[in-house]
């Protein structure tokens, strides 16, 4: 993939460098600009994990456009998640997921662009354009930017800068290449990182956070999730309806964690849930809420019948096993303790 991708960037190197001699441009800039992209972009897909690698992407497209701001959004499950952004305000960075209400004062927005269409918007406003509340950051300048892979929608890029002529010193077609390489790899990168059909991280990069956490040493949780009676379903319903559950069970889960925690598929009905810089108290009140969001939630079956499922969580700290594999375990084990309390319970200790 690799070496593919590094061809593309090659043969993307030429086409800007064709445009840029009819236009009379300098090459030389044009040049090293694509080869720096290119050198990044090769070493950030050596890493099979692509939330990691688009951050190192982004550190480098904010350094060589130059622009305020710089962020990467991947599509999940028709939903826009925020994957990389060097916005640091906490409750900024919460109200970005819904760039669709970015507009400017005389009106213009980015409508266009999440529309059929899919078109490439800028923004240029002599007045700071505005998200929601946030007129703080004085931006003047706004360019959303599908990123497009095999009529797939990827995701978007988002570019901001509070100079009133950035955009007018934006080479668009180099912009418009830069995302197409970005489209590849975040295509090729998800396919590897997610898993197929409940589009939450394989457990190979559940197993790549806990080393990440153990490392940084401040204490965190996992938990250990288990759909109850989930074969039972599956014999009544059918394996379709199982993994609709599945799929629905994945994405309450995904939407009541926090940015920086994980889930994860671990097999069949089992799924891991980890919890950065947390308490057990705090670990046990989340895991609650997703175990009462799970329970409430209804399943039309057959355009006629109502299902509805619950979930058994243990839960383990950091400081309970040296090993991951214990750690995983040790949670493990408590699932089971739940079940036999009667199920749809959180057990934390034993």
């Amino acid at each position: 993939m690799i070496h593919i991708l590094v061809i593309i960037i090659e043969s993307l190197i030429v086409m800007g460098l064709v445009l840029n001699l009819r236009k009379g441009k300098k090459t030389i800039k044009s040049l090293l600009h694509y080869k720096r992209i290119r050198d990044i972009i090769e070493v950030s897909s050596q890493d099979k994990n692509v939330m990691k690698s688009i951050k190192k992407i982004n550190s480098v497209l904010l350094s060589e456009l130059e622009m305020d701001f710089s962020s990467f959004f991947i599509m999940k499950n028709s939903n826009l998640q925020l994957v990389d952004t060097n916005i640091h305000n906490l409750d900024l960075r919460k109200r970005l997921k819904n760039i669709k209400n970015y507009r400017s004062h005389n009106g213009e927005d980015f409508r266009e662009a999440f529309s059929e269409d899919l078109k490439v918007v800028p923004i240029k406003s002599k007045n700071p354009l505005y998200y929601l509340s946030e007129e703080y950051r004085n931006i003047r300048n706004a360019v959303v930017i599908p990123l497009v892979q095999n009529d797939n929608l990827c995701g978007y890029w988002l570019i901001e800068d509070n100079r009133s002529n950035y955009i007018d010193q934006i080479d668009f077609e180099e912009l418009l290449i830069l995302a197409k390489i970005v489209s590849i790899h975040i295509e090729n990168g998800l396919n590897l990182y997610l898993d197929p059909l409940l589009k939450i991280p394989k457990r190979d990069f559940f197993y790549e956070w806990l080393e990440a956490e153990r490392q940084s040493k401040d204490p965190f949780a996992i938990g250990f999730l288990d759909i109850d009676h989930f074969k039972n379903v599956n014999d009544t319903y059918g394996h379709a309806t199982g993994d609709e559950i599945l799929i629905i069970v994945a994405n309450i889960i995904s939407d009541s964690i926090r940015d920086d925690d994980i889930v994860s598929r671990y097999g069949g009905e089992e799924i891991l849930i980890g919890m950065r810089s947390i308490d057990r108290d705090n670990a046990i009140q989340r895991m609650n809420e997703i175990r009462l969001k799970i329970s409430e939630t209804m399943l039309i079956i057959d355009n006629k019948e109502n299902l509805s499922v619950t979930a058994s969580i243990g839960i383990a700290m950091s400081d309970e096993a040296d090993s991951n594999d214990d750690l995983i375990e040790c949670a493990d084990r408590r699932v089971y303790i739940a079940k036999r309390n009667g199920r749809n319970r959180i057990h934390t200790r034993g």
